[in-house]
């Protein structure tokens, strides 16, 4: 009964892989989906809705003292970006246009937390950190954008040889068969080898080490205090500075389509 009515069948399952946050949280928001759905609401309704709330969570962040505003307008925020792309996949609409209208409006809800926040407590140190990470935050993304781009590209050329002269693989494989992480390092690979310490660090490890939808869970925090936010733009800060120099790494091994 609970798989039912908090189903994974229309999940990212590609978003989702390692990550129980993110499935717990897609799972928590299929029945709302399926309401909105029966309502005939369109996944691009659904986002609009999404961002409204997102600006009500920004004005409630600047003028509301309190938290109870702004967690119930960002709750509202977070559970109707996780229906849009559910709604999508149920009824079969995934946009086919250039223009991605949910992944804009994710950029702008994130600049309109991190304004607010600085607004709210009006810090110099809260600015600095805020305005340092939304920096990298959007580096981050224009790279993701960029890997995107050139796997594509490099996947319509179809195969190539690598230089030793084996099989012909893509370029996209080559990046894969790369040096796993574990064999890099001696503590990975020790972790490794106990497969239930692996599984318990992978279930905390994956939601903790990356940037994706559960990340927005981060931002509940803010109005706590100007020193919580800080820490958090930190820690979000570091996300996406790994992330960054997995992605150059990535673009550096790729060849030039």
């Amino acid at each position: 009964m609970i798989d039912r009515i908090f189903s994974d069948k229309y999940v990212n399952h590609e978003a989702v892989v390692g990550n129980t946050v993110l499935l717990l949280m897609y799972r928590f928001a299929y029945p709302f989906a399926v309401l909105l759905c029966k309502l005939r609401w369109s996944p691009n309704q659904i986002t609009t809705q999404s961002l409204g709330f997102s600006i009500l969570a920004f004005i409630a962040l600047i003028y509301d003292e309190g938290w109870v505003w702004f967690s119930v307008c960002w709750g509202m925020t977070v559970l109707l970006d996780f229906c849009d792309g559910t709604v999508a996949r149920m009824t079969d609409s995934v946009s086919k246009q250039a223009f991605r209208y949910d992944h804009m409006s994710d950029l702008f809800k994130i600049f309109l937390l991190f304004l607010g926040t600085g607004i709210r407590y009006e810090s110099n140190l809260v600015w600095m950190v805020s305005s340092s990470v939304l920096f990298i935050f959007m580096y981050y993304t224009l790279l993701n954008h960029e890997i995107r781009h050139v796997k594509r590209l490099l996947e319509k050329n179809g195969p190539v040889s690598e230089s030793n002269g084996d099989a012909a693989i893509s370029p996209v494989e080559q990046v894969a068969v790369q040096k796993r992480i574990r064999d890099r390092y001696p503590i990975v690979a020790w972790v490794a080898k106990h497969d239930l310490l692996f599984d318990v660090v992978k279930k905390i490890g994956v939601p903790l080490a990356t940037i994706n939808g559960h990340t927005l869970l981060l931002f509940f925090l803010l109005p706590m205090g100007p020193e919580i936010s800080v820490g958090v733009f930190i820690y979000f800060g570091l996300m996406a500075l790994v992330a960054v120099r997995a992605h150059i790494a990535r673009l550096f091994a790729l060849p030039r389509p």
